[in-house]
């Protein structure tokens, strides 16, 4: 493919290997929270602007700094108030600060002017090329200014530099042509936007994750710890995301809830207006006039119960091929998706590049299990399986806990808050199974983002919790970065799933989708993409 020919010129374009899919925040591990919206009593839901659009997650963030960003309450703020290069449109890529974007014939540089009249938050002045190198080249690991980027590992080392040419034209340089930089990690409103080079160097890393600064349609206000997070509409937002409606809503609150329940009996009663529901409580709703619900496929989504091959009590292959043989799949799914997710066979969903269909189908095989655990003289085992206090983890923990007892497998079960579940670090050495509960997913669904950095050596003390190591697989991980030719690149990516199969540290769960429920009066659409929310300040008044 030439790279040559791919330029956006105020626009947009398509090419083959471009795969629009939708997440929480364009980050890892990211979609187990929720959203909500209602109107407060100066501005109803039946007049067209105004009032408060109240988003319900179920964690409290611990950072605003884009490039430490792990939960969904830090996402929606990124989204509100950052702002990347180019980003998701319904007909593709579209550019947001960008006014032109034209990559070498070699697609080893590409030439970048801003837009202008772009103006941070809380007076910090206009952007300019210096604040985008100083935002990209802190996410991609190549700037360090106290805090480490999380994300550094899918830029793959491909960005070798940014070039400031003059305040509204720079030029990114790489070390090769990249399959994923143009239509994956430049899109990602969270490690992607760009912030205030002046706001960071004045307030500090410690300053900066408690009040960012960036260039959105929304300023950041307060962060009342455990309760709520606020947002004012910026007055002086330049528009950036033409292909979107400027939003409606004075204000944005996003509130913490932690359990669902609580969330659906706020909706009945009229204090939020827009929230993913349970499967079991769809019927309810869609038998009461007053809501309507929204139903999301996968998109880029993956559920999985995964085996940490590095603990002494799941290092012999034998006991991680039993356990996946253990669990009753088909049973998980009835009880926990109720309908609203698809069976996974592999970590790359349908639609994107490298779904691996003809994938290893495993069946529940009791016999099968028990043999292979005496094989590898693992009698009296007893494991702990940690889940996320989100929709469904607990049931299916507990369906896991009964497939587990029919093999002579003793299973405790850990229940943590999001917030202490989805934490990078060496304190998940000690972790043996987990279960990720939708939160494995990039708006991209790109393999280079989606699959070769999360189970890649790199990773292991970061997101890769299964600590998985193969140089083999690292190394077709780096070929499908550098591969332009979709086929090709397909063919390595379900070459890394083979290895996956392989070293057995996956159960495959399901491609979960979400079940939005609102009165009449608000339109979720453009805020909600395949799998969860893309922008919550796009959400309209009907």
């Amino acid at each position: 493919m030439d790279l040559g020919d791919e330029v956006f010129t105020n626009g947009r374009f398509n090419r083959r290997s471009f795969i629009r899919g939708s997440g929480a925040l364009g980050l890892t591990v990211v979609g187990a929270g929720a959203l909500a919206a209602c109107a407060d009593d100066d501005g109803a839901v039946g007049d067209k602007t105004g009032g408060t659009l109240r988003a319900r997650v179920d964690a409290d963030a611990k950072s605003f700094d884009p490039i430490s960003v792990t939960i969904l309450s830090e996402g929606l703020v990124g989204q509100s108030v950052f702002e990347p290069l180019v980003a998701y449109s319904d007909d593709g890529m579209a550019n947001v600060l960008a006014k032109s974007f034209e990559v070498a014939p070699d697609g080893r540089s590409v030439d970048v002017t801003l837009k202008k009249g772009i103006k941070f938050h809380a007076g910090y002045g206009e952007l300019t090329s210096e604040d985008v190198k100083f935002s990209l080249e802190r996410a991609a690991g190549i700037t360090k200014t106290g805090v480490d980027s999380l994300y550094a590992s899918t830029w793959w080392g491909a960005l070798k530099g940014v070039e400031v040419i003059d305040d509204h034209a720079l030029k990114l340089v790489l070390r090769y042509p990249s399959a994923s930089l143009l239509q994956s990690v430049l899109l990602q409103s969270s490690w992607a936007g760009i912030i205030s080079k002046k706001a960071y160097e004045e307030r500090g890393p410690k300053g900066f994750m408690k009040e960012p600064v960036g260039s959105g349609p929304y300023e950041f206000v307060s962060w009342n710890r455990e309760t709520s997070i606020k947002l004012r509409r910026f007055k002086q937002w330049s528009g950036a995301y033409d292909f979107v409606d400027r939003p409606v809503w004075d204000r944005i609150e996003i509130v913490v809830i932690a359990d669902d329940n609580a969330a659906e009996l706020a909706l009945e009663a009229g204090e939020i207006t827009l929230t993913p529901i349970r499967g079991t409580s769809a019927k309810r709703f869609e038998s009461d006039s007053r809501f309507q619900l929204s139903r999301l496929d996968g998109g880029s989504a993956f559920d999985f119960i995964g085996m940490n091959v590095s603990h002494p009590k799941l290092k012999d292959i034998r006991v991680r091929q039993a356990l996946r043989i253990a669990f009753d799949i088909p049973a998980m799914i009835d009880a926990v998706y109720q309908g609203e997710a698809k069976p996974a066979f592999g970590p790359m969903p349908p639609g994107t590049i490298g779904y691996w269909e003809d994938a290893p189908k495993y069946e529940r095989d009791v016999n099968q299990a028990r043999d292979l655990l005496a094989q590898a003289a693992a009698s009296n085992l007893q494991l702990t399986l940690t889940v996320p206090s989100v929709k469904g983890a607990t049931t299916l923990a507990e369906i896991a806990q009964a497939n587990l007892k029919d093999v002579g497998v003793k299973l405790d079960i850990d229940v943590l808050d999001p917030a202490s579940f989805f934490v990078p670090g060496e304190e998940n050495r000690s972790r043996q199974l987990f279960f990720t509960a939708g939160n494995f997913t990039t708006p991209t669904g790109d393999p280079s983002i989606i699959l070769f950095p999360w189970f890649s050596c790199s990773q292991r003390d970061q997101w890769n919790w299964t600590y998985y190591c193969n140089a083999g697989y690292d190394k077709l991980g780096h070929e499908s970065e550098r591969e332009l030719d979709p086929d090709r690149r397909a063919e390595l990516v379900i070459e890394g799933q083979r290895l996956m199969d392989d070293a057995a540290f996956a159960v495959w769960v399901a491609y979960p989708g979400q079940v939005f429920a609102s009165p009449a009066g608000v339109d979720p659409g453009p805020a909600l993409g395949a799998n969860s929310m893309q922008r919550v300040w796009a959400t309209r008044k009907a």
